[in-house]
């Protein structure tokens, strides 16, 4: 997972949440967070939100054409 990677969070229930399948921009590289889990921080798409979330929950959809 690397900058510019489409992602989406793997284990969203889409039926649960109304059709809502959240997809977001990848922005920084895994870091692992002070409480030990990696993380990269996610511009989500058609949302104000940008945080960080766990790449153990994230899948990618289109890699970014970065060669890193």
């Amino acid at each position: 997972m690397k900058p510019g990677d489409l992602v989406r969070i793997s284990n969203w229930d889409v039926k649960a949440n109304l059709g809502w399948n959240p997809m977001g921009l990848v922005l920084s590289h895994p870091e692992v967070k002070s409480h030990g889990t990696t993380c990269v921080l996610v511009d989500w798409l058609e949302s104000p939100d940008t945080e960080y979330y766990s790449v153990h929950h994230l899948e990618v959809i289109s890699g970014s054409e970065k060669g890193e």
